[in-house]
C-alpha cells in the first residue's frame, strides 16, 4: 500500500508539474549552502554517484528525483529522465546528461527554475520524492550575475512555501547552527518547525571533544521533525570512487564508534534518514492528499468555466455555419438597436455611453452651439445703419426697408448649415463608437467575421450620410426661399415700435445741420473750395430718430424671425438625423448584414477562427485531461471518516 501511495504520487508530479498552475503535493525539498554536503547526503541515499560535482555551483535547475524500488533483484538499476525519455544504466551518462540539459536552458553561467525530472529504479532505494534545488550562497563570483543570491532564495522559497512540502535543512555541524542559512529560510516559511527535519552534516570533521548532541535534544534550534546527523563521503572516498554501498558501512561504524553518538547510533547515518523520510512522506501523503484532490477540483471547474468561454461555438449547432451566421448577425443588429436605446445588458455605471451620448450630442453639443452663434455672430446698430444706407441708394428712407431685414435673415439662416452638416457627421461617429463597443463573445473567436461585420456596418451608415445631409441642406434652403413675417409668432411692426419707445425713452429728434457752412471756428466756408467725399466712407452719428428706431427696430425683427427659425431648425434637423440615419442604419443592419455576408462561399473565409482562441482551447483541453486523470488516480484511494487513507 506504501508503495502503492508514493507511486500515485510520483504520478501526479509527473502529470501536473508541466501545467501552469502549481498544485501543492506532498514532496520533500531538500535545502542548503553550497558546500554544505548536499548534493553527498542525497548520493547517499540514492546510494549512486549521479550529482554533477565541481568548485562552482553545479546544481542550476530544480532536479525532481523520484525513487522507486520495484521489489524485484531482476531488475537492473536504472535511470530514465522525463525531458527525453531515455533511459540509463551508467549512472556517469546521468550526471553528464544533467549537466547537459542544465546548460541548455541556463547556459553557462545562469539559474532557471524548470525541472530535470529524474526517475530512478532499483532495489535498493526506499520509494521516495526528492526535489534538489542550488545551494544558498550569500555572493556572487566573479562570472556570475551579481543578483545571482536573490535569485537562488526566490527559487528556494517558491518550493518551501508549499505547506505541503517537507523541508530537509542540510547545515554543516562545523559551522555555528545559528548561521544555517537553510534553517534560516526554513523558519520563514515554516516558523513553528512542524514540516523542517534537519540534517547535520560533516560530524567527523568536527573540532575534538566537540558534538552536535544539545542541537539533536532541541536545546538550540528546535524542529518538531528533529535533526539526523550524518557523515559524508570524503573527498578521498570520491576520488578513489569508494562505492557508496562501503561509505555507508564506514558511516554505520563510525557512528557505533564514537563515545559521543554510540547510544543513538541507530538513529544517525544516511541509512536512517532515507528510511525516516520515507516514512514521513508517507505520513504526510496521508495527511494531504485530501486537500489536494479539493484543490485540483477546483481548478477543473475553473477550468470548465474558461472553456466555456471559448468552446466549439458550432458544436451545439451540430456544424450549422449558416445557422451560427444568423445568429450573430441577428444578435450584433439587436444589440446595436439596444445600446441606441438604453435597453442592454451592457448599461455602464462608469461614462454616459450609446443613445444617451447621441441625446447629449444633439441636445447639449448641437442645440447649445446654434444658442451661442446667435451671441457670435450678433450685428451691430452701426453695420444696420450701414445696410440701410447702401440699400437706400439714392433715395432716403422714412422708416426702414424689408430689404435690409431679408438681408440679415437669411445671412443668420445660411450660418445654421454649417453646424447642422456637422452634426450629422458627429451623430455618425457617435454609431460607429457603438458598433466597435458591441460585445458578442462568439465574435471574439472570429477576428475575419469581425472585421467583416464592423465594415459592412459602418459603411451602412456612412451611406447615410450623404442621404441626410442633402435633407438638411434643402430645409436651409426652403427657409432661405421665404420668409414668413406672418407667422404667428412673428411679432407686428408696431407692436415692436411700441417696445421701442418704451425701452428707449431717451430718443429725441436730431435737429438737421444748417444750410449755411461754417468751419469749426464759426467762421464761413469758402463756397468755391467744396471738399470731396473720403476715400473710404462710414457711418456717423446717427442723423434723426427716424434712423435710430429703424436700426433697433430691424434688430429687434431680425432677433425675433431667427428665435422663431431656430428652433424650428433645430428641431427639423434633429428629426432629419433621427429618421434618415438613426433609424434607417437600426432598422436595416440586419438585412444588409445578411444581403452582404451570408453566402455559402464566404464561409469558410470568415469563420477562420483566432489562432490564439485555437490555442487556448487545445490548452485548456488538454489541462482538463490532465487535472482529471489526477482526480481518477486519486479516487482509486478510499477515505476513512476521519479523512485518512485506509486502502486501495
Amino acid at each position: 500500500m506504501n508503495k502503492d501511495l508514493i507511486s500515485i504520487v510520483n504520478e501526479l508530479h509527473t502529470i501536473l508539474l508541466q501545467l501552469d498552475k502549481k498544485i501543492h503535493l506532498p514532496q520533500i525539498v531538500v535545502v542548503g549552502s553550497q558546500s554544505s554536503g548536499k548534493s553527498s547526503v542525497l548520493e547517499m541515499i540514492v546510494k549512486r554517484d549521479f550529482l554533477p560535482r565541481g568548485k562552482n555551483m553545479v546544481t542550476r535547475r530544480p532536479i525532481i528525483i523520484k525513487l522507486t524500488n520495484p521489489q524485484s533483484n531482476n531488475i537492473k538499476p536504472y535511470a530514465r529522465f522525463e525531458h527525453n525519455r531515455k533511459t540509463y544504466y551508467d549512472f556517469e551518462q546521468v550526471r553528464q546528461e544533467i549537466d547537459d540539459e542544465t546548460e541548455r536552458i541556463t547556459g553557462k553561467k545562469n539559474i532557471s527554475d524548470k525541472p530535470i525530472v529524474l526517475n530512478i529504479v532499483a532495489n535498493d532505494v526506499v520509494n521516495l520524492t526528492l526535489v534538489d534545488l542550488p545551494g544558498l550562497t550569500q555572493n556572487a563570483t566573479k562570472y556570475q550575475q551579481k543578483n545571482l543570491p536573490e535569485q537562488i532564495r526566490s527559487l528556494v522559497s517558491s518550493y518551501i512555501k508549499n505547506p505541503n512540502s517537507i523541508i530537509l535543512a542540510i547545515s554543516e555541524s562545523t559551522v555555528d547552527i545559528a548561521n544555517s542559512e537553510a534553517l534560516k529560510l526554513a523558519k520563514k516559511y515554516d516558523p513553528e518547525g512542524i514540516r523542517t527535519l534537519g540534517v547535520l552534516t560533516k560530524l567527523d570533521l568536527m573540532d575534538r571533544g566537540t558534538d552536535v548532541l544539545d542541537i539533536l535534544e532541541g536545546e538550540l534550534f528546535p524542529l518538531k521533525l528533529g535533526y539526523i546527523p550524518v557523515v559524508n563521503r570524503s573527498q578521498r572516498d570520491i576520488e578513489q570512487k569508494t562505492s557508496i554501498e562501503r561509505c555507508i558501512k564506514k558511516e554505520s561504524k563510525w557512528f557505533k564508534d564514537s563515545k559521543a553518538y554510540s547510544d543513538i547510533a541507530n538513529k544517525c547515518g544516511s541509512k536512517h534518514l532515507s528510511n525516516q523520510l520515507s516514512k514521513l512522506l508517507l505520513r504526510h501523503i496521508h495527511r494531504t492528499l485530501p486537500g489536494v484532490k479539493e484543490e485540483i477540483e477546483i481548478y477543473v471547474r475553473e477550468i470548465e468555466r474558461q472553456l466555456k468561454k471559448v468552446s466549439d461555438p458550432f458544436k451545439k449547432l451540430g456544424g450549422n455555419k449558416g445557422a451560427f451566421l444568423m445568429g450573430i448577425f441577428t444578435k450584433f443588429s439587436s444589440e446595436f438597436q439596444n445600446m441606441i436605446d438604453g435597453c442592454s445588458t451592457e448599461i455602464s455605471m462608469v461614462e454616459i455611453s450609446g443613445g444617451a451620448r447621441i441625446y447629449h450630442a444633439l441636445n447639449h453639443v448641437f442645440v447649445k452651439y446654434l444658442n451661442e452663434l446667435d451671441i457670435r455672430s450678433e450685428v451691430s446698430q452701426k453695420e444696420i445703419r450701414t445696410l440701410m444706407r447702401n440699400l437706400s441708394g439714392t433715395r432716403s428712407f422714412i422708416l426702414f426697408s424689408d430689404q435690409c431685414f431679408e438681408i440679415l435673415v437669411k445671412k443668420k439662416i445660411k450660418d445654421f448649415l454649417q453646424p447642422s452638416l456637422q452634426c450629422v457627421e458627429m451623430i455618425s461617429l457617435e454609431l460607429e463608437r457603438i458598433l466597435k463597443g458591441l460585445k458578442i463573445p462568439q465574435l471574439e473567436l472570429f477576428p475575419p467575421l469581425k472585421d467583416a461585420i464592423y465594415t459592412y456596418s459602418r459603411n451602412l451608415i456612412r451611406s447615410r450620410i450623404e442621404q441626410t445631409q442633402k435633407y438638411i441642406e434643402n430645409l436651409i434652403n426652403i427657409e432661405l426661399a421665404f420668409i414668413n413675417i406672418k407667422h404667428p409668432q412673428f411679432k407686428s411692426t408696431g407692436s415692436l415700435l411700441t417696445e421701442i419707445k418704451r425701452e428707449h425713452p431717451e430718443i429725441e429728434k436730431v435737429k438737421q445741420p444748417s444750410n449755411n457752412r461754417v468751419n469749426k471756428n464759426g467762421r464761413k466756408v469758402n463756397q468755391k473750395n467744396l471738399p470731396r467725399p473720403k476715400t473710404v466712407l462710414t457711418v456717423g452719428e446717427p442723423i434723426d430718430n427716424n434712423e435710430i428706431t429703424s436700426a433697433i427696430l430691424i434688430k429687434k425683427m431680425v432677433d425675433n424671425m431667427l428665435k422663431i427659425l431656430k428652433i424650428k431648425i433645430c428641431d427639423s434637423v434633429i428629426k432629419a438625423i433621427f429618421c434618415f440615419l438613426v433609424n434607417e442604419s437600426q432598422e436595416e443592419l440586419l438585412t444588409h448584414l445578411v444581403t452582404n455576408l451570408y453566402d455559402e462561399n464566404k464561409f469558410e473565409k470568415l469563420l477562420l477562427e483566432d489562432k490564439k482562441i485555437v490555442i487556448q482551447r487545445s490548452n485548456l483541453k488538454y489541462n482538463l485531461e490532465c487535472y482529471q486523470y489526477a482526480l481518477n488516480t486519486l479516487h482509486k484511494i478510499r477515505y476513512t471518516k476521519s479523512r485518512k487513507i485506509s486502502a486501495l
